[in-house]
């Protein structure tokens, strides 16, 4: 409805592209499950800013991207088929930081599934692994530069952001990961609450 009405959009999740809390305001599908559709629908939608995981759901099987092999089942390579509808593509936190001034869309795929390892903490310790993706953007980050290029399209913009970890690490009883998921959160609202007093005119909800 906001595209249609001539607004500029974007979607902020630090989990999978496919993650309802965002997925929602870009897709429609008859379960939740399906990704692959999910993702086609949000990538084609004609938002300006889409920055999340889920590289998985935007590659062929057997396609190796910049975090993983792809398992889309229908053949398309929806990061190409991005590139060639304008939108620039970034992998990581530096690329996100080092996009140009002047940047209109943007397609930020920052890992194969989450940007986070949501499994117990005891898991985590066997297999050596952090709780967040060292080089993926905080949900803040992805914030930061989400209001900027949407602020750049000289009309109005409707944004909608998820600190998905902070749901998915409670699910597994990772205390941990948990109060640093908040914790990102919280510098997210920050982000948006100092945007809110450059321009009071913004509605956070």
């Amino acid at each position: 409805e906001a595209l249609a009405a001539g607004l500029a959009v974007g979607v902020v999740n630090s989990g999978n592209i496919d993650e309802p809390g965002t997925g929602v305001f870009l897709a429609s599908a008859k379960s939740r499950k399906d990704g692959e559709e999910i993702a086609k629908q949000i990538v084609l939608s004609g938002a300006q800013v889409i920055l999340s995981g889920g590289e998985m759901w935007l590659l062929p099987q057997g396609v190796k991207g910049r975090h993983g092999e792809g398992q889309r089942t229908d053949g398309r390579n929806l990061i190409e088929e991005a590139r060639k509808r304008g939108y620039a593509v970034v992998y990581t936190r530096d690329e996100l930081a080092d996009l140009p001034p002047d940047t209109q869309r943007v397609l930020g795929v920052f890992a194969r599934h989450h940007t986070f390892n949501d499994q117990p903490e005891e898991k985590l310790r066997e297999q050596h692994l952090p709780l967040y993706a060292a080089a993926a953007p905080t949900v803040g980050e992805m914030t930061a530069a989400a209001l900027a290029v949407l602020s750049r399209q000289g009309k109005r913009f409707l944004l909608a952001v998820e600190e998905e970890g902070a749901d998915n690490f409670a699910n597994v009883n990772n205390a941990a990961g948990t109060i640093e998921a908040l914790r990102r959160a919280d510098i997210a609202y920050g982000v948006a609450r100092d945007y809110l007093r450059r321009h009071p005119d913004t509605l956070l909800l």
